[in-house]
Parts: structure tokens; C-alpha cells; sequence
């Protein structure tokens, strides 16, 4: 609906919220969480930082993260429980 207000009829609050869409990860689907969950794998060790960077400009991560997004940006979040000593944010 952001998308389209923001095209239709030069929305330019809907523009915004489109830049600060935010999505639990914990939400998502299956394939989606996957995607994530193998690039933070390849960020998180220096041989496979070109690997990380070459699935972030690959087409497939366009289609299974940002399904249907034409204008604007995702943000990616996951809660991790207290005590697991592990903190990430996707951005």
C-alpha cells in the first residue's frame, strides 16, 4: 500500500516510511530466514567476506529478501534471548 500511495499520488510520507520498513527475521519465512542466516555465515569470517558481498548483489537475494519492493528499502531484525552472546542486526 506504501508503494503504491508513494506512486499514485506522490506520497511523499508514504516515500519515508518506505525507507524505514523494518522486518523480524523470526517472522519470516523459511527461505528468508535461511538467506540470512548464510550470509551473516559468510560476514562473519574473512575468507568468506567476497561471498557474503557477492550473495548481497546477487539477483536472488533481491527476490527472497525484498519480495515485491519496487521503492524503498528493508531492514532486518532478530531478538536473540539474553545469555546466547549473540547480537546482530541486518541492515
Amino acid at each position: 500500500m506504501l508503494e503504491q500511495s508513494y506512486r499514485l499520488f506522490d506520497d511523499t510520507e508514504a516515500f519515508d516510511s518506505l525507507q524505514n520498513i523494518s522486518v523480524n527475521l523470526a517472522e519470516e519465512d523459511e527461505t528468508v530466514q535461511e538467506e540470512a542466516k548464510q550470509m551473516l555465515q559468510n560476514l562473519q569470517l574473512v575468507d568468506y567476506l567476497s561471498d557474503g558481498i557477492n550473495q548481497i548483489c546477487n539477483d536472488n537475494w533481491m527476490d527472497t529478501m525484498m519480495p515485491k519492493l519496487r521503492e524503498g528499502k528493508r531492514n532486518y531484525f532478530l531478538i536473540i534471548p539474553r545469555g546466547s552472546g549473540i547480537a546482530q542486526i541486518l541492515r
